[in-house]
């Protein structure tokens, strides 16, 4: 039985009370306090327990909760008061996005497969055919290669970016993916999404391309290396573009060379990031000999 510090008596004294005339509400109260307490010692295992204060952190919580409060609304106030805590302490963020993970987990299926059929919507979907077809004949192997408990190794800071923009989410925003879901996609789309044997692999080839997937999620999955964010994004998806960056050179010292290259950069720019170069563009102080006089073009800077 949690031991309910003075500080929580405090509250429920001075701001409970007076909305719970009813016992058996008030008991409800304490039993859901008794609940968040528990469930943050439960995920905060490993952690710094001489500087984490589970105790003076749930009294943080229940100051900012009132009746009938959700339990999403909870576990986003748990993490960001845990989180605003990181400044005593970097485990404090650490809990915090234990508890984004957990949440996460709670609203996702356990199964992998399971999840890419969602997104895949019987090919109305954005998950590419190939996985689709591969996660459905081989979908309880991959999943026995997951390891969800990795998702509680990482920090706030990067849950929350990847839970903003990277997990892929169904038209209505409802979220699909997990980060290990993620990184398993990810690594499917790069071995095993090519459209020049996509139809005519053979079964040593695709344990092959496989086991070199399986090899990519675990290194990614233990923090040894990461993609890019067009890789993350598109990997395993309808739209595989996943270079991050485009190099793209001047077609010719011409008013068309010089628009055909823009309008080149502007539809790369819609996908993906350019650098160019202008080794082809006369600069201010080169002679052009058949007018025999310096060209106002390219300064030099």
């Amino acid at each position: 039985m949690v031991l309910v510090s003075v500080l929580t008596f405090n509250i429920i004294e001075n701001y409970c009370l007076p909305f719970f005339a009813n016992v058996k509400i008030l008991r409800f109260f304490c039993l859901f306090l008794c609940k968040i307490f528990n469930r943050l010692q439960n995920i905060s295992h490993n952690l710094d327990t001489r500087y984490i204060d589970i105790e003076k952190l749930t009294d943080k919580i229940m100051l900012g909760t009132y009746p009938n409060v959700s339990t999403s609304e909870i576990d986003t106030l748990a993490a960001e008061t845990a989180a605003s805590l990181s400044t005593q302490h970097p485990d404090y963020a650490r809990l915090a996005a234990r508890i984004c993970a957990s949440n996460n987990h709670k609203i996702t299926n356990p199964s992998f497969s399971y999840s890419i059929k969602k997104l895949y919507g019987n090919g109305k979907g954005f998950i590419n055919p190939q996985i689709a077809k591969i996660v459905e004949k081989r979908g309880a192997e991959i999943d026995c290669h997951i390891v969800h408990s990795r998702d509680m190794e990482m920090t706030y800071f990067g849950f929350k970016t990847l839970e903003r923009s990277y997990l892929l989410k169904t038209d209505d925003g409802t979220m699909v993916e997990r980060p290990q879901y993620m990184l398993m996609r990810v690594a499917l789309g790069i071995h095993c999404c090519h459209e020049d044997n996509a139809n005519n692999m053979t079964e040593e080839e695709e344990n092959e391309k496989l086991q070199a997937a399986f090899e990519t999620y675990d290194m990614m999955s233990r923090g040894q290396f990461t993609h890019a964010s067009p890789t993350l994004f598109h990997a395993g998806t309808t739209h595989p573009q996943l270079s991050s960056c485009f190099l793209v050179q001047m077609s010719d010292d011409s008013i068309n060379g010089i628009y055909d290259t823009l309008k080149r950069c502007a539809v790369i720019s819609k996908v993906s990031s350019y650098g160019y170069t202008f080794s082809y563009i006369f600069t201010g102080s080169s002679l052009i000999f058949e007018h025999d006089e310096n060209p106002n073009r390219l300064q030099e800077g």
